[in-house]
């Protein structure tokens, strides 16, 4: 028991520190601090996403019960996904620099793209933060939440389903080695963080 409560604990000190890094990386390009660019971003999410397949996995692996699986993924981000997205709205409506009915009107597609994980559609509300370049977005790091909800529907598919043919340990080696080739095959593409 003390063990896994370790463990525990090692993670949420390794995801403090990878946030850390992602904010101060953030605040370098977007104050144009070079020194703090020797925050790797990209290094930090990817790391995330390290540990979320990890992490994600393993509770499968202890609750199979599907409905109890769907129940705790949707619990552990939706709530504070929703307040979020719901607080952002709301705080735009006292930063806009645009009228209240182009707001609106901007705001409801922003909301609705964003509830359902399509922030890409609308990542700006109307008038907040407009002139400062591209970096207009009111939360960038949404896009991370879709790679998330990813993993939450693709473990139990990969693992439910594929586990009726290739044991645990053999699907968990493939599907490592798999993730390896498609990042190698994709990491040409230069993506900002």
């Amino acid at each position: 028991m003390c063990i896994m409560k370790s463990v525990q604990n090692n993670f949420n000190l390794l995801r403090l520190l990878l946030a850390i890094m992602v904010v101060f990386y953030h605040i370098g390009v977007l104050a144009n601090i070079d020194y703090l660019l020797i925050f790797s971003g990209s290094f930090a999410v990817k790391c995330f996403f390290v540990i979320s397949g990890y992490l994600i996995t393993k509770s499968y692996f202890k609750n199979k019960d599907l409905k109890v699986y769907i129940k705790s993924r949707f619990m552990r981000i939706y709530p504070l996904y929703f307040t979020v997205i719901m607080v952002s709205f709301f705080t735009g409506l006292f930063l806009t620099t645009s009228s209240i009915d182009d707001y609106l009107s901007g705001g409801v597609k922003y909301l609705l793209s964003n509830l359902l994980f399509f922030n890409y559609l609308q990542p700006s509300l109307p008038g907040v933060f407009s002139g400062i370049g591209y970096h207009n977005s009111i939360n960038g790091s949404l896009w991370t939440i879709k790679i998330e909800v990813m993993f939450y529907i693709s473990v139990p598919i990969i693992y439910g389903y594929l586990h009726k043919f290739y044991s645990k340990e053999k699907l968990t080696i493939a599907f490592y080695m798999l993730s390896l080739i498609l990042f190698y095959l994709f990491s040409n593409r230069k993506l900002s963080y």
